[in-house]
């Protein structure tokens, strides 16, 4: 079975900005439309005292019942 170790590495992604993305990916779920969303969202984020889940959550649910764009959009 995995040591807490390993699974701390396993991790890291979370953590760790890539220094690459794999473009056909990018290319495949990264539309306009989510480019948008996420330039309206950076700065509502950016503006936050606190990161913690409550408060991001606060901010992506009010985006969403601000814009009609549905959850996993």
């Amino acid at each position: 079975s995995p040591t807490l170790v390993d699974m701390c590495r396993a991790a890291m992604f979370a953590w760790n900005k890539p220094s690459t993305f794999d473009e056909k990916a990018v290319a495949k779920f990264l539309k306009n439309e989510h480019k948008a969303a996420f330039a309206d969202l950076i700065p509502e984020l950016a503006a936050l005292a606190e990161w913690t889940p409550a408060s991001i959550d606060a901010v992506v649910h009010s985006y969403v019942e601000r814009t009609g764009v549905g959850m996993g959009k």
